[in-house]
């Protein structure tokens, strides 16, 4: 009998919150936020919010991500907000081992969106790397560092 009261608690409560808050309530915000370009979690990896260039006028997300492949490292940005001219800037996404740079993707041009650097497909049985995304931009000719990713290792 205990077993039924709890039961019929439980789904009491999720039917109340889903009166309360409607049926899409949650599936409406999870997808405006979704398309914002905001920088969200990865698979293994991770994001870090950056602010900087001239003025501290640009926002984005630096990101690396395995996207659950076990294998295949993306680094990528996301820029959550535009310089003033964004077509006078351009945007550099690299993927680094410590002091070694494997990749660097780009120009891209400063807009809002998704910046995808080149991935790097980890061989079988070659050990353990710890990799981080970095961002740059060149504004008018002169670069910045915006910023980098946390630091994860992955191994194969």
């Amino acid at each position: 009998m205990r077993k039924r009261v709890v039961a019929s608690v439980v789904f009491l409560s999720l039917v109340t919150t889903l009166l309360t808050f409607g049926l899409t309530g949650g599936v409406a915000s999870a997808r405006s936020i979704a398309s914002t370009g905001r920088a969200r979690a990865a698979a293994i990896g991770g994001c870090m919010e950056h602010y900087g260039g001239p003025n501290n006028w640009f926002e984005m997300g630096v990101c690396i991500s395995d996207r659950n492949t076990g294998y295949i490292v993306y680094p990528d940005a996301y820029v959550n907000q535009q310089p003033l001219e964004p077509f006078n800037c351009s945007l550099y996404v690299e993927l680094w081992d410590e002091g070694v740079k494997f990749s660097q993707a780009g120009p891209y041009s400063c807009t809002t969106g998704h910046y995808d650097g080149i991935p790097l497909v980890l061989g079988s049985g070659v050990g353990c790397f710890p990799l981080h995304t970095s961002v740059w931009i060149s504004w008018y000719g002169i670069f910045y560092r915006i910023g980098d990713s946390p630091t994860f290792i992955y191994c194969n």
